[in-house]
């Protein structure tokens, strides 16, 4: 905790280390509760973390690598370049639309999106 205006304690920010690319990462932000002091206006608690995609079910996943099998540019790609490839085509929305996005912050997966 740290002081601040009027001798009010003001809790510290908690910031996770980012590791992934900034496609991938995520700034939530929610109000908090505010205390009867009078200190007017929100404020906000800010999570720091990454977003990455997940399949929910077993169906999904093979569709995503049928998919991915068919496609011939993605010979020397990444995992992860390969899965952007693939769901940045205007034919595999519907993949996009199935996926569970897990939000995690410090590698603790902490909200599903």
């Amino acid at each position: 905790m740290t002081e601040g205006p009027e001798g009010m304690e003001q809790p510290l920010a908690q910031h996770a280390e980012v590791t992934d690319t900034p496609a991938s990462q995520q700034v939530t932000g929610t109000p908090a509760p505010q205390p009867e002091s009078g200190i007017s206006g929100p404020s906000y608690v800010y999570a720091i973390g990454n977003v990455r995609p997940t399949f929910p079910s077993l169906d999904v996943e093979r569709e995503f690598a049928q998919v991915t099998g068919r496609a011939e540019e993605l010979a020397g790609l990444t995992d992860r370049e390969a899965l952007q490839d693939v769901l940045s085509e205007r034919a595999n929305r519907y993949l996009v639309r199935q996926l569970c996005w897990v939000f995690t912050i410090e590698g603790l997966e902490t909200y599903i999106l």
